[in-house]
């Protein structure tokens, strides 16, 4: 239901860019959230769209006054995305994967939000 109506909303063109940028950042926690609870099977593509909904977003509004925000929201995404990981690693020690993709993705989410402190 959110995530209708957050794309319902983005589709209007009478949405001014602070509303936009709002919107595109509940949309990506939306879709994140989804991804946390989703089975493992129908994980990636809501990872994938909570990402690209800021990537979009942020190509169109590089100058956006919230850009750090959502480059921050972004790292957030990859942040739970390996967090979800480790935890399952800890609940499923004979998954050799989840650690490795604990650790992929939380070292990325470091990365980036490094990048957010420079900035």
């Amino acid at each position: 239901m959110a995530e209708t109506f957050c794309r319902e909303k983005l589709a209007r063109q009478d949405l001014s860019a602070r509303a936009r940028c709002e919107t595109v950042l509940e949309l990506s926690r939306t879709l994140a959230a989804r991804a946390v609870h989703a089975p493992p099977e129908a994980r990636e593509p809501l990872w994938d769209a909570a990402s690209q909904t800021i990537d979009e977003f942020l190509r169109a509004s590089a100058d956006h006054p919230r850009a750090i925000v959502l480059r921050l929201q972004d790292a957030l995404v990859v942040q739970g995305r390996g967090e979800l990981a480790l935890r399952e690693s800890q609940l499923l020690p004979g998954d050799a994967t989840l650690p490795i993709t604990a650790q992929k993705h939380l070292r990325e989410a470091i990365g980036r939000l490094a990048v957010l402190g420079d900035d």
